[in-house]
């Protein structure tokens, strides 16, 4: 992608439709994961790294095929650290130990989860470390909850960040 001549500092760079917003409830067409995770009072980042997983298990029949598919298989995160690269945290060693135990609490509780398992399949270990892993580094926080968006985890790796608007007028993202 490039631009053909200058951006203004107030002009769109990428406009997103909510449909291709990924939400832990489904975004506009409601299904049973999004009536399951909703009924389920789970952490947000948790239910969304749920559908994640749940989109990449629909695999080509997504609606988001080509951005799960665009992910990272696996990330540098404290999920995925050994003991040795934990303790190299120093004086974030305790939190990043504390982030696992939860990542670790949450997979156990969603292993006994029937009605998840039921709309999700069985999750791996791996594969939940991954979409975690995923979901912490790139979640955008909108009206409505936790979501990702293609797109935007490329737009955001400088100091002086671009800057996301939802416009209700247009039910719409935009990167500017």
């Amino acid at each position: 992608m490039f631009a053909p001549g200058d951006i203004a500092a107030s002009e769109p760079i990428v406009v997103v439709p909510p449909r291709l917003v990924l939400t832990a409830f489904g975004g506009g067409a409601r299904d049973r994961l999004a009536e399951v995770l909703e009924a389920s009072g789970m952490h947000p980042t948790v239910a969304l790294a749920v559908r994640l997983i749940y989109e990449s298990h629909l695999g080509e029949k997504s609606t988001f095929a080509a951005y799960v598919a665009s992910l990272p298989r696996s990330y540098d995160t404290p999920l995925s650290f050994d003991l040795a690269s934990l303790r190299r945290l120093g004086s974030l060693f305790r939190q990043a130990c504390g982030s696992r135990r939860a990542a670790a609490r949450y997979y156990v509780e969603l292993t006994k989860a029937t009605k998840i398992r039921d709309c999700v399949g069985l999750i791996g270990w791996d594969e939940w470390i991954w979409a975690m892993s995923a979901v912490v580094t790139r979640q955008n926080s909108l009206p409505g909850g936790l979501c990702l968006v293609a797109l935007w985890d490329s737009c955001n790796h400088a100091l002086e960040a671009p800057r996301t608007e939802f416009l209700e007028e247009g039910q719409q993202l935009e990167l500017r």
